[in-house]
């Protein structure tokens, strides 16, 4: 079955090809696809996510003030993306109600926009470093939080893709 529908493709498949620009980019069950992408196109493809931009320094990828682990490697000083879907945003609450952990991983954003949908609440932030990002949590995590839109909150990531970038000259 050939398909665009990724709903469908992920719902009835055993297995899922990803083509792009005519190449195989994965082959796998619709897990391996959605939860271990092979290559950024993969993940940034297959499901909703965020797109944020840095570098490696330290052995870490540094998207402004969030920091993950790098791929294993030497990959000082190289460009990095960072694919996130938005239920692996972590929010810890607004900023002058919680303390910063100091961790390494910790940044703040400012909540733009509260889009309640159904169980779910879509939040748009913008980060320190002006990068935009989406996060969805539950209607009740929102009410523990009390957080409202231009609240500043801290956010953390749970899980992120790391995909270092190729030079090209």
């Amino acid at each position: 079955l050939v398909t665009h529908d990724q709903e469908e493709a992920m719902d009835l498949a055993d297995r899922v090809i990803v083509l792009h620009r005519g190449k195989v980019e994965q082959i796998g069950s619709p897990a391996e696809i959605y939860d271990h992408p092979a290559t950024e196109f993969v993940a940034s493809f297959v499901g909703a996510t965020n797109v944020l931009r840095g570098e490696v320094r330290g052995g870490r990828a540094e998207m402004g003030t969030l920091r993950v682990e790098a791929p294993p490697g030497d990959h000082e000083g190289r460009a990095v993306t960072a694919i996130v879907r938005p239920h692996d945003v972590e929010l810890s609450g607004r900023v002058g109600d919680a303390i910063e952990d100091g961790g390494s991983s910790v940044a703040t954003g400012r909540i733009e926009r509260m889009n309640r949908v159904g169980p779910m609440v879509k939040i748009q932030l913008e980060l320190g470093d002006g990068q935009p990002l989406t996060v969805e949590l539950t209607k009740e995590r929102v009410a523990e939080l009390g957080v409202t839109e231009g609240d500043r909150v801290l956010v953390n990531l749970r899980e992120a893709k790391i995909f270092v970038q190729d030079y090209a000259i």
